[in-house]
């Protein structure tokens, strides 16, 4: 009688033991392999590293005198900018990105500082681009000597299942004379071509893979080097599953005429 109690005694330990086992076993592979888009603790392999902030002054004015000088009190100041931020985690995506990014003239005296979001979601090791609004909110400056950014706010996540294609390139369809023409340059009247900024015609295709949605819109500028030498983006575009073709219009100066080789489109996800 003795013996069959310690027999039970030991089973129902063994039981005991072995659920539990499964219970550790359970949480340990729900601690690993989290639900997507779950949020995690960052580790020293999270790290999000930013590039330079390229620039180019793109100020000009719509009308101006015979001498080929501006009118004053049509002069549009504008600077274009863009950067990229790289997630250099192996398996983490970086999420509510957002950086802080200062500009400064040749005094050291702060043109323009502001807050702006980078991306919603930065998969394991890709890169993701910010551009200055096409609303001119964040564009509204000249002379700026130095800029420069840095990022203020991130979560780390378990990456999403949302698939976007890369950046593409796009290429130049056509290419025309603007009727606004750079402060820094003497516009010519006839004809008007000397100083006037070149309105090109972009396109390309873009395809957007998974469920259709809304992103913002970037579109880079870089040179032979791929650095930025400005961008510009808008607001939230829709987008449907699949290929779809894109046509945007930009105005660019003389020196981005000479020194941009290379356009890519891509998406604030």
């Amino acid at each position: 009688m003795k013996a069959s109690r310690n027999f039970r005694t030991t089973l129902i330990i063994a039981l005991g033991l072995s659920l539990l086992g499964q219970a550790s076993t359970s949480q340990a592979a729900t601690k690993v392999n989290p639900k997507p888009g779950s949020i995690v603790k960052a580790t020293i392999k999270e790290k999000l590293t930013v590039g330079m902030v390229g620039f180019t002054d793109e100020s000009g004015c719509s009308t101006y005198y015979e001498d080929g000088s501006c009118r004053y009190n049509t002069i549009e100041y504008q600077t274009t900018w863009a950067f990229s931020v790289k997630n250099a985690s192996p398996s983490r995506s970086a999420s509510n990105v957002r950086a802080q990014v200062v500009f400064k003239d040749v005094q050291g005296n702060v043109l323009l500082q502001a807050i702006v979001s980078v991306a919603r979601e930065i998969k394991p090791g890709k890169l993701s681009w910010v551009a200055s609004s096409d609303d001119h909110t964040t564009s509204k400056i000249t002379g700026v000597a130095s800029a420069s950014a840095k990022i203020v706010t991130s979560t780390w996540i378990v990456p999403t299942n949302s698939i976007y294609q890369n950046p593409v390139e796009l290429v130049s369809a056509s290419k025309g004379f603007s009727t606004k023409c750079q402060t820094s340059l003497p516009c010519e009247t006839t004809p008007t071509t000397s100083g006037h900024l070149t309105t090109i015609e972009l396109t390309g295709p873009f395809t957007w893979r998974g469920v259709g949605g809304t992103a913002v819109r970037e579109i880079i500028y870089l040179d032979a080097n791929n650095n930025p030498l400005g961008g510009w983006s808008t607001p939230q575009i829709s987008y449907e599953t699949g290929s779809q073709a894109t046509r945007n219009t930009f105005a660019l100066t003389a020196f981005e005429i000479g020194n941009v080789v290379k356009f890519l489109y891509a998406v604030n996800n």
